[in-house]
């Protein structure tokens, strides 16, 4: 079970979203009982209903974002960028004496909004 995940500041995405309640990894199926749970909302799920076609509308799974590095002019002597999530917007200052395939090689992911990053990025000089 995946409990108070919002209360710690967690969010559950996926790159490809379950078609339906029973589709879904999180769910948890009783033979005893012949019932049916999803493990993230503790909410029941029927096999032979519209569960069972769909997911529900308060299913927490949100699609992951995917998103690319936007890079910056920071300075004159082009020994500092400024990098840019497309998605959230959130920046970092990236020293250049390092190659910038290596800052894009190790972020492969936003730390603000957990978008996943191509491995393409925009180049836009201010």
């Amino acid at each position: 079970m995946v409990a108070n995940y919002k209360e710690h500041g967690f969010e559950i995405t996926a790159e490809i979203l379950p078609e339906a309640c029973t589709a879904c990894p999180f769910y948890g199926y009783s033979a005893e009982t012949d019932t049916g749970m999803c493990e993230i909302t503790l909410n029941d799920i029927r096999t032979d209903g519209s569960q069972d076609e769909e997911r529900e509308r308060d299913c927490p799974i949100k699609k992951r974002k995917v998103g690319k590095w936007i890079e910056h002019s920071f300075s004159e002597d082009g020994k500092a960028r400024l990098i840019e999530c497309s998605e959230c917007g959130a920046a970092y200052i990236v020293n250049c004496l390092c190659d910038y395939s290596i800052f894009v090689e190790e972020r492969r992911y936003c730390n603000k909004c957990g978008a996943k990053m191509e491995a393409a990025y925009e180049s836009m000089e201010s």
